[in-house]
């Protein structure tokens, strides 16, 4: 999905799996949910939010952002092949 903010807009979105945000365009800043640091993000820049909660975009110039679901990192042990 493609965010598009004027600026000084935001988005929002309840985050249930990863979800990453990449800035195509413009300058955003973005924070998470029970994430003690905020993140500013310009073109190319990617941010990938690991945590269930609410995520959010704030435009500091016209942008492009966008939001994809991703795979959340593996943890539990690797399979091997005989």
């Amino acid at each position: 999905m493609i965010v598009e903010l004027n600026e000084s807009k935001t988005w929002s979105a309840e985050a249930t799996s990863a979800l990453e945000l990449r800035v195509l365009a413009g300058t955003v800043w973005v924070t998470q949910e029970a994430d003690p640091e905020d993140h500013i993000l310009g073109r190319d820049e990617v941010f990938v939010a690991h945590r269930h909660g609410r995520v959010a975009i704030q435009s500091l110039s016209p942008a492009r952002v966008e939001v994809a679901a991703v795979a959340p990192p593996h943890h539990g042990p690797i399979a091997r092949a005989a």
